[in-house]
């Protein structure tokens, strides 16, 4: 049972009315875990299971402002992603091993991989900058822009004092304002909420689910302590959808299996944990590439992404286990065996322009479909994604669904298709990749146990160069 927030006329340590406040009184199991990534056929939407999914400014996942902090960037941990840009005004250090970033990363001073088998693009020296989206404290104080909007909806918290959350299952709503320390060290807790604090914020309880509730800010710690974590998130099993802002202190991000859909902004920003997931990237595909390296569709770890030239890809031959139904309108996959650790092409034609195609999976002990992601269908009405499988994935049939509603279009009915995919162990490890689909960086989201929003990173070939 959750304990939600209920209505009151004072704030939390006030001895006057301010503003309305509120005072304090996972998705199916499943062992296959898949990456999907958005093709030049299909520009990606937001997961439909983030409410506000958190803007991502040049396609920023993380930025480090210090100019003076040594590891200003510090990757200590292992077996961590990252979807999107990396950039540090000073350095970077990368300690831990099997890290994947999958962005560009730029740097001003030195960048340094100490770990093992780490695996991302060549990385740039560049000058500093100042952050690409900021801020302003003074926005969520009670007279603030922010702080006025969600007081007329009636969901607007001033804290005089510290903040501490130590109940399981609590719901959190609204924006609040903290003028002191931030502890939620309950389990379970979640909401959509925004959390502005004038001292640290400290986040140390798992199965967290977090959205952010307003300017798609989800933390934000205002103490100048650049040396000390300011926002520091622990526990495990944790997802965090929106921005997490610390621009005079470090977020220290460790436990984990935690998820950040969102961008982590702080004078540092050291990754500690293992098994992170870090996606942050823009959904639209840019208009020109930034690079003309192509990453290599592999999953075996290099030091960094080797280039192709343009068009080495090879055409996927059809087989005798293949696939038999060529109807048009169908939902096509270029293998329907493969073992563990195989890549699948799926292809879906004939689809409305501009239409939002919800896909979900049901693996092989499950009854009901698990949503993963939803893609918008470009203009000529074919999509074309990448299911990876990871090598541990558990043997048996995959059913794939690809479901249109009505009230997207204006058909009579919903469109909706499927495709099997069958996993054995003594099945042929399929890796081509058909001649018309850009290779792409293929990572696996070591993840247990649910489907959440980071799970699957949707992506074009451009925003990963």
């Amino acid at each position: 049972m959750s304990n939600r927030l209920k209505p009151s006329l004072k704030s939390v340590g006030a001895s006057r009315p301010i503003t309305r406040l509120l005072t304090l009184p996972g998705i199916i199991g499943a062992c296959l875990v898949l990456l999907v990534l958005g093709l030049v056929y299909g520009a990606a939407s937001e997961p439909a299971s983030v409410a506000a999914a958190a803007p991502c400014p040049a396609d920023y996942a993380i930025w480090a402002n210090s100019q003076s902090q040594d590891k200003a960037v510090d990757v200590a941990g292992s077996d961590n992603i990252v979807v999107g840009a990396l950039h540090s005004n000073n350095d970077v250090e990368l300690s831990g091993s099997n890290n994947r970033i999958i962005g560009q990363i730029t740097y001003r001073s030195i960048f340094n991989d100490g770990g093992d088998d780490n695996l991302y693009p060549t990385p740039l020296q560049r000058d500093a900058d100042n952050f690409p989206m900021t801020y302003d404290i003074a926005d969520y104080q009670p007279d603030g822009q922010a702080a006025l909007a969600a007081q007329d909806a009636g969901a607007y918290t001033l804290v005089m004092g510290d903040f501490d959350v130590s109940e399981p299952e609590t719901v959190l709503d609204g924006l609040y304002y903290v003028t002191g320390e931030v502890k939620l060290s309950a389990d379970d807790i979640q909401g959509t909420f925004t959390i502005v604090a004038e001292g640290f914020i400290d986040v140390s309880g798992s199965r967290q689910d977090f959205t952010a509730y307003s300017d798609h800010l989800l933390l934000f710690s205002n103490a100048n302590a650049p040396s000390s974590a300011i926002v520091k998130i622990a526990g495990s099993d944790s997802m965090f959808s929106g921005t997490i802002y610390a621009p005079e202190g470090m977020i220290e991000a460790s436990g984990s299996i935690n998820q950040f859909a969102g961008a982590l902004f702080g004078d540092t920003v050291h990754l500690n944990g293992s098994t992170l997931t870090v996606t942050c990237q823009t959904t639209t595909p840019t208009e020109t590439a930034t690079s003309t390296a192509v990453p290599t569709a592999t999953l075996t770890p290099t030091a960094t992404l080797t280039p192709t030239a343009a068009g080495t890809a090879t055409a996927t031959p059809r087989s005798d286990d293949d696939d038999d139904d060529d109807d048009d309108d169908g939902l096509s996959v270029n293998f329907t065996l493969g073992a563990p650790g195989s890549i699948f092409v799926l292809t879906a034609p004939n689809l409305p322009d501009g239409s939002q195609a919800r896909i979900a999976v049901r693996g092989p002990n499950d009854t009901d479909f698990a949503d993963l992601f939803t893609l918008t269908v470009p203009n000529g009405g074919t999509l074309v994604f990448i299911i990876v499988t990871p090598l541990d994935a558990e043997p048996g049939a995959y059913t794939i669904r690809l479901t249109i509603d009505t009230d997207q279009t204006s058909l009579s009915q919903i469109i909706e298709r499927e495709t099997t995919i069958t996993i054995a162990p003594d099945a042929p490890r399929r890796e081509e990749v058909v001649v018309d689909v850009p290779e792409v960086p293929l990572e696996q989201f070591r993840l247990s146990g649910a489907y959440t929003a980071a799970d699957c990173a949707i992506s074009s070939p451009d925003s990963c160069s």
